[in-house]
C-alpha cells in the first residue's frame, strides 16, 4: 500500500491495534527487549511507534535517557502518549514522521526500534528506510527489527493467502526477509531469532552500525 493508504488504514486500526499486539506480538516484544539490551541514559528512537506497546516498555528502562517515538499516523501517537503516561513516565518526544525521511540528525542515537514496519513497505522503499536508520545511528549503535517472515509451512501460507485477498485487513503487512536488506544497508553483526506466536511467523533481528565507520 502507498503511504496515504497506510496512514488511513492505521487511523482506523488505532483503537484495535492493542488487541492485535496482544495476539501476535507479545513474544516478539519480549525477545526484542532482550536483544536491545537497553542501558539507562541512552538515546533511543522507535520508528513507527504505533500505540506504544513496545515504546512504553523501552522508555521505562531508559527514564534518564532520550526517548523519541515517531509514527506516520497521528491517532497512533495519541494512543502512545496515553500508554506512556499510564506506564508512569512522560519524558518522551513524539512526532509525525515517515520512515523514508526520518527527521533526526545523523549519528546521534544508540538504539533504533522498528516493530512490524518493514513488512508494510514496498520492496523498493525498504532499502531507503534502512539507509535512514543507518544515518541516524551513531557508530557502534544498534537497530532491533521485528517483522513477519516469508511463508515456510502450509499454515504460514494461509496468512499469505489472506494477505493477497485482503491486504488492508492485515494493515498491508506480508512476509519479508530483513537480514539481507540490513547487510546491504551496511549493518553488521546481524543476529536473527524467531519469536512465532500462535503460528504467526515472526523474526527478531539485531544489527550494528560498524564501529570502524566514520560518522
Amino acid at each position: 500500500m502507498d503511504t496515504n493508504r497506510v496512514r488511513r488504514t492505521y487511523s482506523v486500526f488505532a483503537r484495535l491495534y492493542n488487541i492485535w499486539g496482544w495476539m501476535v506480538a507479545r513474544h516478539a516484544h519480549r525477545k526484542a527487549l532482550e536483544l536491545a539490551g537497553i542501558r539507562e541514559g541512552e538515546r533511543l528512537v522507535e520508528v513507527a511507534v504505533g500505540t506504544g506497546l513496545m515504546f512504553s516498555k523501552a522508555a521505562v528502562l531508559n527514564r534518564s535517557g532520550l526517548n523519541v517515538g515517531l509514527d506516520l499516523t497521528p491517532s497512533m501517537l495519541v494512543q502512545a502518549r496515553n500508554r506512556l503516561h499510564s506506564a508512569g513516565t512522560d519524558g518522551a518526544i513524539f512526532g509525525v514522521a515517515n520512515m523514508l525521511a526520518i527527521p533526526l540528525r545523523p549519528a546521534v542515537f544508540d538504539l533504533i526500534l522498528n516493530i512490524f514496519v518493514l513488512d508494510l513497505l514496498r520492496p523498493e522503499d525498504i532499502a531507503a528506510s534502512l539507509a535512514e536508520c543507518h544515518r541516524v545511528l551513531r557508530v557502534g549503535g544498534r537497530i532491533v527489527v521485528v517483522d513477519r517472515v516469508k511463508a515456510e509451512t502450509w499454515y504460514h501460507k494461509l496468512f499469505e493467502w489472506f494477505y493477497r485477498l485482503f491486504p488492508s485487513l492485515w494493515g498491508g503487512g506480508r512476509g519479508t526477509s530483513v537480514g539481507p536488506a540490513l547487510a546491504a544497508a551496511g549493518f553488521q553483526e546481524i543476529r536473527t531469532e524467531r519469536a512465532d506466536h500462535w503460528s504467526f511467523p515472526v523474526e527478531v533481528i539485531r544489527a550494528f552500525r560498524p564501529r570502524g565507520e566514520i560518522s
